[in-house]
């Protein structure tokens, strides 16, 4: 039987006949000495030992010890023991090997443990500060956009009519990028339903007109397939391809291509450019938050689809192109409408 001692807890005040972790700002006599060993210590007489400070009254007499200092990243945080009731069996050298073996796999389990929850930390500061960011800044937006509805109501200009139009469209997509941030921080699950997938990219590219100027955008899309999805979480992450299409693309190429179709029990949402394309050893593993894979982006983006994507038990490849451009391939499970 194991059990893992309270900080300030030494042998003393573990029940003999058992094993336990000692951390090390608890441990003290044997124990410390174990620590400072870094080799196993092997006692058959603990209450001979000079460094034996004897047991609490009523505590079962001790026998045969065996311990050995904990390593993490090379330095010593506690100490592994084997305690024997008196007139036990004395330990062996195969046992002062096997807790040798446990000591360096219980360092390796506390370093793995405290890299886990720095992880886990950095993530859940980088959602709080989408989720405020998202939060507050979609309440000016909408007031900006309702102001550009009445300025649009307002002119009978032409030029200024398509400027308006224009400026609207991208606050439009600010606020689309904002939710899609501010629900991929909440981790919340969104209703599965219906969904035409050759009308949502339809929707989406209406959506993003304004920054295509000069920009070719393709779709292939069938008119009937229909699936279950949750529409909002795929809405976001073709959102996001898309514009990830045009940015690469402007400045350097003239076309993005769209690519929908069911491919056995695949939904493939295919989005190419024939932009700078990847750098050479960029991969999906690459993709991390502000990571881009390009100087002037955030990197946003691609992690957020491929968050969404992995949430619906799909995968996200990417590529490059041999004519040049980028290819961003987005399989999800078919979920029949």
């Amino acid at each position: 039987m194991a059990a893992e001692a309270k900080p300030k807890a030494g042998l003393e005040d573990v029940v003999a006949g058992e094993s336990a972790i000692c951390y090390l700002d608890g441990a003290r006599g044997v124990l410390a000495e174990a620590v400072r060993a870094g080799t196993p210590l092997r006692i058959d007489d603990l209450a001979a030992h000079p460094g034996f400070a004897g047991m609490p009254a009523g505590h079962p007499a001790v026998g045969s010890f065996l311990g050995v200092g904990v390593t993490v990243g090379g330095r010593q945080v506690g100490a592994l023991f084997l305690a024997n009731k008196q007139g036990g069996a004395a330990f062996t050298d195969e046992d002062e090997r096997l807790i040798a073996l446990f000591a360096e796999r219980a360092g390796l389990a506390l370093e793995v443990s405290r890299l886990n929850d720095e992880v886990h930390a950095a993530v859940q500061a980088r959602d709080n500060l989408l989720a405020v960011v998202s939060h507050d800044l979609r309440n000016p937006l909408a007031g900006v956009l309702a102001g550009l509805g009445n300025l649009r109501a307002e002119t009978s200009d032409e030029d200024t009519e398509r400027r308006v139009d224009l400026l609207s469209s991208e606050v439009r997509r600010a606020v689309e990028l904002l939710n899609g941030y501010l629900a991929s921080a909440r981790h919340t699950p969104e209703p599965q339903g219906p969904t035409d997938v050759g009308a949502l990219v339809s929707e989406l590219v209406d959506l993003v007109g304004g920054r295509t100027e000069g920009i070719d955008i393709r779709v292939d899309a069938p008119d009937d397939l229909v699936c279950e999805l949750p529409r909002d979480r795929v809405r976001q992450a073709l959102l996001n391809l898309i514009l990830n299409g045009v940015d690469a693309t402007r400045g350097v190429g003239t076309s993005v291509w769209i690519r929908v179709e069911r491919v056995d029990d695949w939904l493939d949402l295919t989005v190419s450019d024939d932009g700078p394309g990847f750098p050479a050893d960029f991969t999906a593993d690459s993709i991390r938050p502000f990571a881009s894979s390009r100087a002037e982006g955030t990197g946003l983006g691609l992690a957020m689809v491929r968050r969404t994507v992995r949430d619906l038990g799909g995968n996200l490849e990417i590529s490059n192109r041999e004519s040049g451009g980028a290819r961003v391939l987005v399989r999800i499970p078919w979920r029949q409408a």
